[in-house]
């Protein structure tokens, strides 16, 4: 098949051959390290942020898609707020202290929650809560939370799962009593 879709498909085949050198082009302008530097950039793309929104933020949405309400608003000062990561969405509509705050809070957030998957997935020899850390570990990190909503639900859901399957009996152990297996989660207590 990837034989005949050059013969087949040449329109198509170009098309995406012309956006890929763009997007190439495009990202070469942000880090020199391909597509490492466009991974890494969800990370330190916020810092550009720091020195250009105020103290207090601009407002909750306009970092992200609230902006595209405002079209009596200067379309200049909507490219300097158009943030492309979530990380700099909270500096742009928190401001540089509370944004940054919010950042560490993620960050450790997932640190204790990778911290408590670990401990659940050797107590149990499940790879269960392990595996939906995998997919709610990233979104939690630095992924697209508050910036869909869609997205956003769906890790709220994994979250919770992930949580039961680190919180369920078989994670935990059994009790001494036999009765229903408390929540010993070290960080709420």
């Amino acid at each position: 098949m990837a034989v005949l879709y050059p013969i087949v498909f040449p329109d198509a085949l170009s098309a995406m051959l012309s956006r890929f050198n763009e997007a190439n082009a495009v990202e070469s302008q942000f880090s020199s390290l391909g597509i490492f530097g466009r991974a890494l950039y969800e990370t330190i793309d916020f810092v550009s942020f720091m020195s250009r929104a105020p103290l207090a933020g601009y407002g909750l949405g306009l970092g992200g898609n609230g902006r595209t309400w405002f079209t009596s608003v200067d379309s200049d000062f909507l490219a300097r707020v158009a943030a492309e990561s979530d990380w700099s969405r909270h500096i742009v509509d928190l401001g540089p202290i509370v944004g940054l705050l919010f950042i560490v809070y993620r960050v450790a957030f997932v640190s204790v929650l990778f911290t408590q998957v670990v401990r659940a997935t050797r107590a149990s020899g499940s790879a269960l809560p392990l595996l939906l850390f995998g997919f709610v570990g990233i979104g939690l990190f630095y992924g697209q939370l508050t910036g869909h909503g869609t997205v956003g639900g769906f890790l709220w859901l994994y979250l919770g799962l992930c949580l039961a399957a680190c919180n369920s009996e078989a994670a935990n152990g059994p009790t001494t009593t036999g009765t229903r297996t408390q929540v010993r989660w070290n960080y709420v207590e």
